[in-house]
């Protein structure tokens, strides 16, 4: 039954988002106190960890999305006949997103005056750990990709 199959597709996605999403939430709520976001210097150096962390991942995941679309193998064209590749494709874009978003934020929680500390601390914290649990589904999908690739040698 193909509807059962996509519903449970479905299911899985729904409960995915819903985990990242209330994983963030918390993250970004329970973790900062307003003492911690007082301080200006702990939340740069915060800023700035979050921010070479993002943007290292972010030209990680554009370098290997380049690799994948440049790539003219067997498994590669057989992807995109089935539209793996395109859904491979949409999650790196999507990891490649909410990595820029994490590292605009921490730039801005850099910048910013303090006022704006203890609420932009949350939303950077709160969007780091949604692009890492995308960045974890997107680089498990591409491990498989290069795995298989390696194993196949065409």
């Amino acid at each position: 039954m193909p509807w059962m199959k996509n519903k449970l597709r479905s299911t899985r996605f729904w409960a995915a988002a819903s985990f990242s999403a209330a994983a963030a939430v918390a993250a970004g709520w329970f973790i900062w106190r307003p003492e911690d976001a007082a301080d200006p210097a702990r939340m740069q150096a915060f800023a700035g960890a979050v921010a070479s962390v993002a943007g290292s991942l972010f030209g990680f995941v554009l370098a290997a999305m380049s690799i994948l679309i440049s790539s003219d193998r067997v498994l590669i064209r057989n992807m995109r006949v089935t539209g793996h590749f395109a859904r491979l494709h949409r999650n790196m874009l999507w990891s490649a997103a909410w990595l820029g978003a994490t590292f605009v934020l921490a730039l801005g929680l850099i910048v910013l005056p303090a006022a704006w500390m203890p609420w932009l601390a949350r939303c950077t914290t709160a969007v780091a750990v949604l692009a890492a649990c995308c960045t974890l589904v997107a680089g498990r999908r591409f491990l498989m990709v290069v795995s298989t690739l390696s194993r196949s040698g065409r």
